[in-house]
C-alpha cells in the first residue's frame, strides 16, 4: 500500500470532518415549514449567525467585506466612495450574530457597478469563511456562517532550502478562476530555521460554485517561495501529504545588474519593489551585486535609505549597473504648472500615490484599483511638496481638465521650484445629461459613471457626478470620442448607454429609469430543503410606455447565498421574470414565473457533493462530464491536483465523471457509485470517495483470439472517448490487459460500479463488453467473443524525420459518409513502429469490416498529408494505404524543398547563435540551454546532409534533362537523314 499509518489516520481524521460537516449541513438545511418565516427585509441592516460545526455561536469573529478586482470604471467609482465611506468592519456577538451597518451608496455596489466583493469572516483556529456575493451589496440579506476548525489533518510543514532574511511563502489553494470562493492564499514569512508551519483546507469554505462550473471543481493546494532570485514554481502538495520541500530549484533571470550610490556612499537597506502573483507589490531586501528580475517576480522599482528611487521599467535590461542618487536636503520645493504658451494651470487636480500602488501601465496613466496615499492642493498654478506631503518614494499624477494626465515619478528629487509643462489644452465637448422615470419626470441624485477614458480628466477621482433637482446633470470638457456613460441610483434600474463627443460641441442626451419592485425567491430540493449556493438564470420582460420588450439585463445569472435566498432588486416594476435552473442541461426544468409580493419557491434538483482525492500521477488530459452518454462536457483538471470536489445529479444513474491518468485506470464517478457510497456513509453532506488505489480485478477470457498478443487489446469506458456511439479516442487512455494465467488476462478498475466498455484491438472488430459491478473477485471470468476483421496499416515515408511528440489527426468515414473512427493523439501513443529508412507504420486500433471507406490523415510539423480519398477494403488483409510527402498533393519539385529547407536552417542557425550568447545567468538555466543548443545543433546537421542531397538530384534531374533534350534534338535532325536513306534502299 502507498500510504502509510499516518496518512491513514489524517484521511480517517478529514473522514470526521466531512462528517461534521454532513451534520452542520443538516442542520443548515432544516425544511422550511412557513415561507413566510424567512427574512427578506432589505431595508434593515444585513443580519448574520457564526456557528461551529455543532451549532455553537462563535463570538468574536471578524466579519468584513473583500472588495476584489473588477472593470476599471467600476474600481475607480467603487475606491471614490471608498475613501470617505469605507465598508464596515464588525465582530460577532456573544450569541454569535452580526449585523453589517451598509449606507445607501454601499447599496449600489453591483457586479457592474462596484466590481466582486465577498464576505470574509475569520476567527483565530478556524478556517475563514469566504461567501462571494454574485449580486454584490445591493440584495444582500445576510448570512448563516459555519466556521470549521482547523485540524490536523489540514496542517502541514514547509522546509525551505537555505532560508534567508524577507523571504515569502504563498500558499495557495487553486481552483477554477471564475469562482471566488475557491481561489485562495496565504503569505506566511520564513523564519530562521527554514520551517514554516502552515494550516490550509482542501476543502473550501464554503463550498460554493461557479456559474460555468457546476458540475466538478478541480481543487488543490500550492506552494510557492518568493524571493528575488529565490522565486520558484508553484509546487502542488498532494491531498494528506505533511511536508514539502521547496527552494531547491533557481528559477530563470532576465536580467541581472549591480546597484550603487552614486555619492560612492554605502547602500543603506536597498530593497526592490517586486510586482508578486497575486498582483500585489511588495518591498524585499536585495543584493547590491546581485539584483535580479525574474520570470516569476518582476522588478518595477530600487530605493534604499536616504536615496531616491529608481523607475527599472524605464531602465534598459543591459545595462548592468544602476546609480542611487541622494535625496535632495531641501525644506522647499515647488511645482510650477504651465501649458505650451506658457499660460499658468490653476484647476489642476494632484495625487500622491507610494509606490506600491505602482499602475501596471503608467503609459496609458490609468491608475486601476491604486488608492492615493494624499491630495495635494493647487494655488495659482503652484504645488507646495514641502513639509510632510512626501512621506516617502512615491509618484505625482497631476491632471488638469483639457490635458493629458502627467505622471512624476519620484517627486523628492525636485529641489527648489521645477516648472512642468502639460502641453497644448486639447478640444473637448460637453454633456448636458436629464435622467428621468417612465412617466418623464425628472429623477434627482442619480450616479451618472464614465468610462475608463473619464481618469484622464480626473472626473472620477473628484467625485461622481450627479444629478441634481431637475435631473440634470453637466459634464464638461470630455474628450472627442465615444465614452460609456452608466446611470444607477437607490431604486432604479441599472442603465448604459454610449455617447458620442464630437470637437467641442455640446451633446444633449435624455435617458430613462425604471423604478425597480424587489423579487424575493427561495431555492428549494423536492422535499423543501433550502438549497444554500445554487445558481439560477433570471429571464426577465417588462412593460414601459412605449411598447413590451426584454430588457438589456434579461439574462441574469444569480446564486443564492447561504440561506437560499435570492433578493432581486434590480427588476423594473411590471416585470414577468422567470426562473430556470442553470443546470437545466442536465436537469430539464421548465421556467417557473416569479410573482411580486411573495416569496417564490424555485424547486431544483438536488446534487450531490463528492469530495474525491486524484492521486499525483499526470493527467493524460480533460475530464468529461457525459449526460445520458450522448454529449460530453469538459472540465478542466490541473496537473498535480490533489482533491476534486464534484457536484452529481441525483437519480441520474446514465451520468459518468472520467478523469484519464497516463499510466494507471481512469478515476470514474457514476449515480451508481454515488449510490452505493451515500448508502455507506449516510444522507446529508459531502461524500468522501478515495479511488487512488485498485479496488478489484476483472479477469477476462478472450474467444477466437488464436495467435493474436492479447498485449494489444485495450477497453475504452462510455462517457469518455465516443461521441454519438463513434469512437473518439484521445490520448493513451485505455485499459491495459495483464495476463493473469493459460488463456486469461486482467483488467483493474478503480471502483465497483458496472461498466459497458468496448473492447478493441488492431486485428478484429469492435466489440462491446457487459462488465458487472463488483462482488469481491467472486465473479467468473467474462467470455469475450473477438471476430476478425481486416488490419488497415498506413506506411508512413517522410524525409523529415518523425518525432515522438508530433501528433497526428486520422479520419475514417465510410462510403455513406458516417464516422467510424477519429484519433487525435501524439505518435508516441499511437501504435507506430519504424519498419526502414525514413518509413513507418500507423496501425488501426480495431480492423473493420470489408467495404469502401473514405481514409484521411494529417502528421503536423511534416508534409505528410492524405487528403480524404475512397478506398476499397478487400476481404483479405492486412490492407496498407501508402501516405509519402506528395500523396494527397501532387508533384512536388526539389525546388521548392530546397527552398523549405534553407529558410528552416536559416532560422534554426539564428536560433542557435543566439543561444551561443548566454552571457552572465545561473548554472542550471546554462544547463537546460546547452541541451537545447545541442538539439539544435543536431537537427541542422541532419538539414544539412539531406539539403546536399536534394541538391544532388536537383542536379542529376537537370543533367538528365539536357540530356533528353540533346537526344530529342539530335532524332530531329538525323530522322529526315534517316527517311532519304530507306528511300534510296527502296
Amino acid at each position: 500500500m502507498r500510504f502509510g499509518f499516518l496518512t491513514i489516520d489524517l484521511l480517517a481524521g478529514v473522514v470526521a470532518v466531512i462528517g461534521s460537516v454532513t451534520q452542520a449541513s443538516a442542520q443548515q438545511s432544516t425544511p422550511t415549514e412557513n415561507a413566510s418565516d424567512v427574512s427578506f427585509d432589505a431595508t434593515r441592516p444585513p443580519r448574520g449567525t457564526v456557528e461551529d460545526l455543532k451549532g455553537a455561536p462563535i463570538g468574536g469573529a471578524s466579519v468584513y467585506f473583500r472588495a476584489e478586482r473588477g472593470t476599471l470604471d467600476a474600481m475607480l467609482w467603487r475606491d471614490t466612495i471608498l475613501r470617505t465611506r469605507t465598508l464596515p468592519r464588525v465582530r460577532s456577538s456573544k450569541d454569535g450574530e452580526f449585523f453589517v451597518p451598509l449606507t445607501h451608496l454601499h447599496r449600489l455596489f453591483s457586479p457592474t457597478s462596484a466590481g466582486r466583493i465577498s464576505l470574509v469572516v475569520e476567527k483565530e483556529g478556524y478556517h475563514s469563511w469566504i461567501e462571494p456575493l454574485t449580486a454584490g451589496l445591493r440584495g444582500y440579506l445576510g448570512s448563516k456562517v459555519v466556521l470549521r476548525p482547523i485540524v490536523e489533518a489540514d496542517r502541514f510543514t514547509i522546509e525551505v532550502k537555505n532560508p534567508k532574511p524577507g523571504m515569502l511563502v504563498r500558499v495557495h489553494r487553486f481552483g477554477s478562476s471564475v469562482l471566488a470562493g475557491v481561489d485562495y492564499e496565504q503569505w506566511l514569512e520564513v523564519p530562521k530555521s527554514g520551517k514554516v508551519n502552515a494550516a490550509m483546507s482542501f476543502v473550501p469554505s464554503p463550498i460554493t460554485f461557479g456559474v460555468t462550473s457546476n458540475f466538478g471543481v478541480p481543487v488543490g493546494i500550492e506552494v510557492q517561495l518568493v524571493f528575488p532570485g529565490r522565486t520558484t514554481r508553484p509546487k502542488s502538495i498532494e491531498y494528506g501529504q505533511k511536508t514539502i520541500v521547496i527552494g531547491d530549484g533557481v528559477s530563470s533571470t532576465r536580467f541581472v545588474c549591480v546597484l550603487q550610490r552614486r555619492d560612492k556612499k554605502k547602500l543603506v537597506e536597498p530593497r526592490g519593489l517586486y510586482r508578486c502573483a497575486d498582483h500585489i507589490s511588495r518591498w524585499f531586501p536585495v543584493d547590491p551585486d546581485n539584483v535580479v528580475e525574474s520570470t516569476f517576480l518582476p522588478l518595477f522599482a530600487l530605493d534604499a535609505k536616504d536615496c531616491l528611487a529608481a523607475n527599472v521599467r524605464y531602465i534598459d535590461p543591459s545595462v548592468e549597473k544602476i546609480l542611487l542618487d541622494a535625496v535632495p536636503n531641501v525644506s522647499d520645493r515647488m511645482i510650477e504648472l504651465r501649458d505650451d504658451a506658457g499660460a499658468t494651470i490653476n484647476d489642476a487636480q494632484v495625487y500622491f500615490f507610494d509606490l506600491e500602488n505602482l499602475p501596471a501601465h503608467t503609459d496609458g496613466l490609468r491608475l486601476g484599483s491604486a488608492r492615493a496615499r494624499r491630495r495635494l492642493n493647487v494655488e495659482k498654478g503652484l504645488i507646495d511638496l514641502g513639509g510632510r506631503a512626501l512621506p516617502g518614494p512615491g509618484f505625482l499624477w497631476i491632471h488638469a481638465p483639457g490635458f493629458k494626465a502627467h505622471l512624476q515619478f519620484e517627486p523628492r528629487k525636485i529641489a527648489g521650484t521645477e516648472r512642468i509643462s502639460l502641453g497644448a489644452r486639447r478640444k473637448s465637448g460637453k454633456l448636458q445629461l436629464q435622467v428621468v422615470d417612465d412617466d418623464g419626470r425628472p429623477l434627482a441624485g442619480v450616479h451618472v459613471g464614465l468610462n475608463g477614458m473619464s481618469t484622464e480628466y480626473g472626473a472620477l477621482l473628484s467625485g461622481i457626478p450627479r444629478t441634481g433637482a431637475d435631473g440634470m446633470v453637466t459634464i464638461e470638457r470630455l474628450p472627442s470620442g465615444s465614452h460609456s456613460i452608466r446611470l444607477f441610483g437607490a431604486g432604479f434600474t441599472e442603465v448604459t448607454t454610449m455617447v458620442r463627443i464630437r470637437g467641442t460641441g455640446t451633446v444633449n442626451l435624455k435617458s430613462t429609469l425604471s423604478r425597480v419592485k424587489p423579487f424575493r425567491i427561495l431555492i428549494v430540493d423536492d422535499d423543501g430543503k433550502p438549497i444554500p449556493f445554487r445558481a439560477v438564470r433570471t429571464y426577465a420582460t417588462y412593460i414601459n410606455n412605449v411598447a413590451r420588450f426584454r430588457t438589456g439585463r434579461s439574462n441574469i445569472t444569480v446564486t443564492s447565498d447561504s440561506l437560499g435566498r435570492i433578493l432581486y432588486t434590480d427588476l423594473p416594476e411590471g416585470a414577468i421574470p422567470r426562473i430556470t435552473d442553470l443546470l437545466n442541461n442536465l436537469v430539464r426544468k421548465a421556467m417557473q414565473r416569479v410573482e411580486e409580493g411573495e416569496i417564490n419557491k424555485v424547486p431544483v434538483a438536488a446534487l450531490e457533493t463528492v469530495l474525491m482525492p486524484i492521486p499525483n500521477a499526470p493527467v493524460v488530459r480533460e475530464c468529461l462530464m457525459a449526460a445520458n452518454r450522448t454529449s460530453n462536457r469538459t472540465l478542466v483538471v490541473r496537473k498535480g491536483c490533489a482533491v476534486m470536489l464534484v457536484r452529481f445529479p441525483k437519480n441520474q444513474d446514465d451520468a459518468t465523471l472520467s478523469i484519464y491518468l497516463r499510466g494507471s485506470p481512469p478515476i470514474r464517478l457514476s449515480g451508481e457509485i454515488v449510490a452505493a457510497v451515500r448508502e455507506k456513509q449516510g444522507p446529508g453532506g459531502i461524500l468522501f470517495l478515495d479511488q487512488r488505489k485498485e479496488t478489484r480485478h476483472v479477469k477476462l477470457e478472450f474467444a477466437n483470439l488464436g495467435a493474436a498478443s492479447a498485449e494489444d487489446v485495450r477497453i475504452e469506458l462510455p462517457g469518455m472517448n465516443f461521441v454519438r456511439n463513434q469512437p473518439y479516442l484521445y490520448g493513451n487512455s485505455g485499459l491495459q490487459i495483464r495476463p493473469a494465467g493459460k488463456g486469461l488476462w486482467t483488467v483493474g478498475l478503480r471502483d465497483q460500479g458496472s461498466y459497458a466498455a468496448r473492447v478493441m484491438h488492431p486485428e478484429f472488430l469492435l466489440g462491446n463488453l457487459d462488465i458487472p459491478s463488483g462482488d469481491g473477485g467472486k465473479a467468473k471470468p467474462l467470455k469475450v467473443e473477438m471476430k476478425r476483421g481486416v488490419p488497415i496499416i498506413f506506411r508512413l515515408k517522410s524525409s523529415i524525420p518523425l518525432q515522438p511528440n508530433y501528433q497526428f489527426n486520422l479520419y475514417v468515414h465510410t462510403s455513406t459518409n458516417q464516422m467510424v473512427l477519429y484519433q487525435r493523439e501524439k505518435l508516441e501513443e499511437s501504435n507506430l513502429r519504424k519498419i526502414g529508412k525514413d518509413r513507418w507504420e500507423l496501425r488501426l486500433p480495431f480492423a473493420l469490416e470489408p467495404g469502401k471507406y473514405y481514409f484521411s490523415v494529417r502528421v503536423y510539423n511534416t508534409q505528410l498529408n492524405l487528403s480524404r480519398r475512397l478506398f476499397t477494403v478487400p476481404a483479405e488483409g492486412p490492407f496498407v494505404v501508402e501516405v509519402n510527402n506528395r500523396t494527397g498533393r501532387g508533384p512536388k519539385s526539389s525546388v521548392i524543398d530546397i527552398k523549405a529547407l534553407t529558410i528552416k536552417i536559416d532560422r534554426l542557425q539564428s536560433n542557435a547563435d543566439a543561444l551561443r550568447k548566454m552571457g552572465k545567468t545561473d548554472e542550471k538555466s546554462k544547463e537546460r540551454l546547452t541541451k537545447i543548443l545541442k538539439g539544435i545543433e543536431a537537427q541542422l546537421e541532419t538539414h544539412k546532409k539531406e539539403l546536399v542531397k536534394l541538391r544532388v538530384g536537383e542536379a542529376k534531374e537537370k543533367a538528365e534533362k539536357k540530356r533528353e533534350e540533346a537526344e530529342d534534338r539530335r532524332k530531329l535532325i538525323l530522322k529526315p537523314a534517316e527517311a532519304e536513306k530507306r528511300k534510296q534502299g527502296r
